[in-house]
């Protein structure tokens, strides 16, 4: 089934905001949360959810490769032009590859406050 170009506008501002509510709103719904409840139980609507979705991720999945990369040669510029202590460069890249796992600040800084122990140890 096609779907309207109302849907379709919902279906674009829920695959961002995940916020079936706001979607419904933004998309120019009279009664978003009857709508919203509506849209999420028809199925072509949440295929289309589902399609747009994955569009989104890999996008910023796109996005967060590009950034990396740019750092990466900034850093390397600069590491180059005024010597900057390569301990740095390390600790940046860690930090960036460490991002991409998944795991939440907390997590993050606890490795790499472990990293940093085992690396410099007291004297």
């Amino acid at each position: 089934m096609r779907l309207t170009d109302k849907q379709l506008d919902y279906v674009r501002h829920y695959a961002i905001s995940m916020n079936a509510v706001e979607a419904a709103r933004a998309a120019g719904y009279a009664k978003p949360k009857e709508a919203a409840r509506a849209l999420q139980r028809h199925p072509d609507v949440a295929r289309a959810v589902l399609e747009e979705r994955e569009k989104h991720v890999q996008d910023q999945a796109l996005d967060i490769a590009y950034i990396q990369r740019r750092l990466a040669a900034y850093l390397q510029q600069e590491l180059e032009a005024q010597h900057f202590d390569a301990n740095l460069l390390r600790w940046i890249k860690m930090y960036v590859d460490l991002e991409q796992t998944g795991l939440n600040k907390e997590q993050i800084q606890s490795i790499l406050r472990l990293t940093d122990a085992v690396s410099n140890p007291p004297k």
